[in-house]
């Protein structure tokens, strides 16, 4: 009996905080806190990162108040969900960290290929600047770096015939750039 009214305390901090009691809303963060902490400790993350994972995650909980929906379940157990969908982010962007990082001494160095230098041209720059920022990422992630499609596809949240029809597209887009069409003596 003793935890069902523990449950709705919470649930009447919420309904004050609501109303304006900034008193509550500060107990409401500390719950808030103790009942993510004990989440991301239960999921395997360390004592640094759980602490800093807390602390942005509060923030985006009181942000996000306004989706609870007290018919669908107990707080804590939105809260908990919204720790797991947070932790689950945390790990894809870990291990898509690991995975891009490459060690200094394994870097290939690079020839100087021959043919048309565009380095003080700007006709590049320009070109790219016509592009979203996530094809020039991906363009950079397949000819800068290398990595195939499944690879890109991975690291970036993409299907890999997804990740093959952005870099495609964006490649084309370059392809019909007047400007480089000029720089590389194509006709115009």
């Amino acid at each position: 009996m003793l935890g069902v009214q523990e449950q709705g305390i919470p649930a009447r901090w919420l309904e004050q905080y609501a109303l304006g009691d900034r008193h509550s809303g500060e107990r409401l963060a500390e719950h808030f806190r103790a009942v993510l902490r004990r989440r991301f400790s239960a999921l395997g993350l360390n004592s640094n990162d759980v602490e800093d994972l807390v602390q942005d995650c509060v923030t985006l909980i009181f942000d996000a108040l306004g989706d609870f929906d007290q018919s669908k379940g107990s707080l804590d157990a939105w809260l908990s969900g919204f720790a797991r969908n947070v932790a689950r982010s945390w790990w894809r962007g870990v291990y898509a960290r690991r995975e891009s990082e490459t060690a200094f001494d394994v870097v290939p160095e690079m020839a100087s290929p021959d043919g048309v230098d565009l380095a003080g041209s700007g006709a590049l720059e320009t070109a790219l600047s016509s592009l979203s920022p996530i094809d020039v990422e991906l363009l950079q992630m397949r000819f800068g770096f290398g990595y195939s499609f499944d690879e890109i596809a991975h690291m970036s949240g993409l299907t890999p015939v997804n990740a093959r029809k952005r870099v495609s597209r964006a490649v084309e887009a370059l392809r019909q750039n007047q400007g480089l069409r000029q720089e590389f003596g194509f006709a115009v």
